[in-house]
């Protein structure tokens, strides 16, 4: 079996990323493995209550994009990759 890593940042062609490769997927029975990397987001402010709304933003993206992740796995599953 054929692996594919495709890394995923939600950018703009994000989209256009995971069509190509569950095309070439679909082509080569081959398996697909999302990654997505984020930096931490560290606060240098000393202002306790804005660096916890900066987390708080921070901890909102990252869940959303997690759920974008799954949305895109569930996607593939149902094509059988």
């Amino acid at each position: 079996m054929k692996n594919i890593l495709v890394a995923i940042n939600f950018d703009n062609l994000s989209e256009t990323v995971m069509r190509k490769a569950s095309e070439i997927a679909e082509k080569f029975g081959s398996k697909i493995w999302l990654v997505h990397v984020t930096s931490e987001f560290a606060t240098l402010t000393g202002n306790k209550a804005a660096s916890q709304t900066i987390r708080d933003n921070r901890a909102k993206i990252l869940r959303e994009e997690h759920r974008q992740i799954q949305d895109y796995a569930k996607g593939l599953e149902e094509k059988g990759i």
